[in-house]
């Protein structure tokens, strides 16, 4: 590993300002005797004067010294806030290794509908989250994704749906292979869909008559109203005339006689 990519550390004696002096700064280390990684250390003295600040030691060769003479993987680091002699070393329980992958997930098409969603980058490790809008609900996809070592989203693109208020446990379903329910249901929904052709609104304005206030109107009304009514009772005393006039002439010969 390259000293001028050294960014920091805990130690208040490892900075980029000492870095520079430091004898290893390496990934992986191998002599005649050793084989060690993620070794920072000074220059060697000896393996009682040898100081740094970590080291994992893997295979063992000759076991020079303390931190190599162990029969698995062990991971050594300098108790103190500055370096430490090799064999006042601590043994680590466990060790975390992050790695900056340099990838870019396309962010072009994150965006869905009735959604809102935030995005922390579009880099390695950087994820984004969705949460569907009120009045609809995630039907499909993921509400969390992550932009993976590959350059993509993982897990696919979330659905957001209306949701629905309807009683769905009130619908009448009906088998469409029981013909005789079928049928039954088909005329109760034409009974209550037929209308009688008396009870239209047309047939209704049809018996009723328009009211007019206007005197010309009144007036012919008046006329043809007594006309109507005028030949009526005129026809029926004009039918009964004939059996009046022999009735009259009848009566007319008895006074003579």
């Amino acid at each position: 590993m390259s000293k001028d990519r050294f960014k920091s550390s805990s130690y208040t004696d490892l900075t980029t300002s000492t870095v520079g002096s430091l004898g290893y700064l390496q990934i992986r280390f191998q002599s005649n005797t050793a084989k060690r990684a993620f070794y920072l250390s000074n220059s060697h003295k000896r393996c009682d004067g040898d100081t740094g600040w970590l080291v994992v030691k893997e295979d063992v060769i000759t076991k020079p010294c303390k931190v190599d003479q162990v029969s698995e993987t062990t991971i050594w680091y300098s108790g103190l806030t500055t370096k430490d002699f090799f064999n006042d070393y601590f043994i680590a329980d466990f060790m975390t290794v992050e790695v900056n992958i340099d990838v870019t997930c396309d962010n072009s098409r994150l965006q869905i509908d009735n959604a809102v969603f935030n995005v922390t980058g579009n880099q390695f490790n950087d994820t984004v989250t969705y949460k569907c809008l009120d009045g609809f609900n995630h039907t499909y996809g993921d509400l969390f994704r992550r932009c993976n070592h590959l350059g993509y989203w993982t897990g696919t693109s979330p659905t957001c749906t209306i949701t629905c208020n309807c009683s769905c446990g009130s619908n009448k379903y009906i088998n469409i292979n029981d013909t005789e329910a079928l049928q039954a249901r088909l005329e109760e929904i034409k009974s209550k869909l037929s209308i009688r052709a008396n009870e239209t609104s047309k047939a209704r304005r049809l018996k009723v008559c328009a009211k007019d206030e206007r005197t010309s109107a009144k007036a012919v009304g008046s006329i043809l109203g007594g006309l109507i009514i005028g030949s009526f009772v005129l026809t029926i005393v004009l039918s009964d005339l004939p059996l009046l006039l022999r009735e009259i002439k009848k009566a007319y010969r008895n006074i003579r006689s």
